[in-house]
């Protein structure tokens, strides 16, 4: 493969990406993935489970050897490998392959060119009452 002539360097891959992926025990896995020059945020929501479904995971990434496909850091024990291509990215298998006969059904289309990542989440509400907790007693003792 022709390391000059690469995802890396050809591509404009900055942006937003989204699709619905495969789910063994679940109607699907709503995906989005932002990613800009150094780093990514990946929203997976599990259709259809009741217990909790969101998952946010923010951090940076690396190319492979050959510059075709970002390594997200900080995920583990789930798939962080995804192939670069032309307006979509596919998601690969833990050890950087394609997901057999199913690998076409792994794939998040480019949604946007913006490059900028979302802001963090607000605090959850059960975090607010313990600032305020921590605010008020602060206030009897100052």
């Amino acid at each position: 493969m022709n390391k000059e002539h690469n995802a890396k360097i050809s591509l404009d891959y900055s942006g937003m990406y989204q699709g619905v992926l495969p789910c063994a025990d679940c109607e699907g896995i709503e995906t989005t993935l932002w990613i800009d020059e150094n780093n990514y945020v990946l929203f997976t929501n599990y259709l259809g489970k009741k217990n909790k479904t969101k998952s946010e995971f923010r951090g940076s990434y690396v190319w492979n050897e050959f510059g075709n496909t970002i390594i997200l850091k900080g995920i583990e024990n789930a798939p962080n490998h995804y192939f670069v291509g032309e307006n979509y990215l596919k998601q690969l298998d833990m050890d950087g392959n394609k997901i057999g006969d199913l690998a076409e059904k792994y794939v998040l289309q480019k949604k946007s060119d913006s490059g900028e990542l979302p802001p963090p989440p607000p605090p959850a509400p059960e975090t607010i009452k313990i600032i305020r907790f921590i605010q008020r007693a602060l206030k009897t003792f100052l």
